[in-house]
């Protein structure tokens, strides 16, 4: 089995997680996402296992990325409270059903936006994307939509570049050391 690849950065960097594993009294296997910041594999592998609420040894690594950039703006990370900004980093996970097809299907995203509504809207967009007609099937009803201003005690601002850049998403089960 593969483990969560070696990585060691200059500064503290902000990783999202998609997790799986065995959770007591459950039948299926679950999931959950969550955030992490910190400068090497084994620091931030150590506050995984710190947030997963399901038995430690069946805890995997699904999918993961760096959230450096997002929608033309830097996620920066500092251990001091930016100043009010009007844009935010919204992590929103979308839940729809098919017809005939057991279980929930999710969509999840991050956007910047200014409002919870906007972030809403944006994600729903985006998940309408390179779809010809959506119709009653295919309705996306929010699940979470959560504003991410602080992680693992540091806090998140944005810094406007303009320069869009595409997120690097590791997919793929992967242990833990």
């Amino acid at each position: 089995m593969p483990y969560l690849q070696k990585f060691v950065f200059d500064s503290p960097m902000l990783c999202v997680f998609y997790l799986g594993g065995k959770v007591e009294g459950c039948n299926i296997e679950m999931h959950d996402v969550v955030f992490a910041v910190g400068k090497s594999d084994i620091e931030i592998s150590q506050k995984i296992k710190s947030k997963w609420c399901g038995i430690k040894t069946s805890l995997h690594v699904d999918s993961w990325f760096i959230l450096a950039s997002l929608n033309g703006f830097d996620v920066k990370i500092t251990e001091i409270k930016p100043q009010s900004s009007t844009n935010h980093l919204y992590f929103v996970n979308l839940g729809s059903y098919k017809k005939n097809f057991f279980g929930e299907n999710h969509f999840i995203t991050f956007v910047v936006a200014q409002l919870r509504s906007q972030a809403i809207e944006q994600a729903r967009r985006e998940v309408s994307k390179g779809t010809e007609m959506l119709h009653t099937d295919n309705i996306y009803d929010i699940d979470e939509c959560i504003r991410i201003t602080e992680v693992d005690n540091y806090h998140i601002a944005l810094e406007y570049t303009g320069i869009k850049k595409k997120l690097s998403i590791i997919n793929g089960y992967q242990q833990l050391k």
